[in-house]
């Protein structure tokens, strides 16, 4: 896939972007592929260990197999994944689109990913536990769907096997927020306000400039050896991303731990 140059409004970051690559990507997935009818979708408020709880769809077959799972965490409404159901329940997994926190039906503040590192582990376990699930959990998605795994990564889910992550920052400080050392206010700013995000969230990433612990839980270069599982990268040479990724990419095939160290794959478009 060729992904464009941000530039005159054009951004992965923006959410009509996204769901437009979304729904391409599995365009061509069902060009491989076919799709199933008889399928069931629930809808289930995921308990975190914080007690808040997050809305998400789960897409399995009728039939009641155990099956793999593929989860996609959103900032952008779960709704966006029912266009992918068909088709991924047709590869063989079950499907699991979840409302990130604050966000949508899901229960708490947004504060934009950086709850992302906990709330991906425990849903990650949460799934693995199901009676549909068959232990094993990947997950996917681009842009802000792919931050999400990238911060999960810090703290390991178990049952975590595989990633597919595109576009995606694995720094927010370095790679988008204060990219480059200087504040990205129209990609941050647009970003947060076309999205609704609280007020507050803006206040804390504009009263934080200086790299320090707050940033530290949101660079997944300070936990490399930390990684355990093999991911497939797929950046774009023009996409504003693109060091991020490549510095995910070599950290993790360098220095990443059991299970991802010489593991990983990058994808250039």
């Amino acid at each position: 896939m060729i992904l464009g140059k941000r530039s005159r409004g054009w951004s992965l970051t923006r959410p009509g972007c996204t769901l437009l690559l979304f729904v391409l990507v599995f365009f061509a997935l069902t060009i491989l592929g076919g799709e199933v009818s008889a399928y069931e979708r629930k809808i289930e408020m995921v308990p975190m260990r914080d007690g808040v709880r997050l809305a998400t769809d789960i897409y399995i077959l009728e039939k009641g197999e155990r099956l793999p799972a593929i989860l996609m965490r959103t900032p952008y409404g779960k709704g966006i994944g029912s266009v992918a159901a068909p088709i991924i329940l047709s590869k063989g997994y079950a499907w699991v689109v979840q409302d990130t926190r604050g966000r949508f039906d899901s229960q708490g503040k947004s504060s934009s990913f950086l709850d992302d590192s906990l709330d991906g582990y425990d849903t990650v376990e949460w799934i693995a536990k199901q009676e549909w699930s068959d232990g094993r959990v990947g997950t996917f998605g681009i842009s802000a769907m792919g931050i999400t795994q990238y911060m999960m990564l810090r703290t390991t889910p178990p049952h975590l096997k595989c990633q597919y992550v595109m576009a995606a920052a694995s720094s927010l400080y370095h790679d988008a927020i204060y990219q480059g050392g200087g504040f990205r206010r129209s990609l941050t700013l647009d970003w947060l306000g076309s999205n609704k995000f609280p007020v507050e969230v803006i206040e804390l990433l504009l009263s934080n400039p200086d790299y320090g612990p707050l940033w530290e839980k949101v660079n997944l270069a300070e936990g490399y050896d930390q990684v355990r599982v093999p991911i497939l990268h797929m950046a774009g040479w023009y996409d504003i991303f693109l060091q991020g990724m490549l510095n995910a990419f070599q950290g993790l095939q360098k220095d990443g731990g059991e299970g991802a160290q010489g593991r990983q794959k990058l994808v250039i478009g």
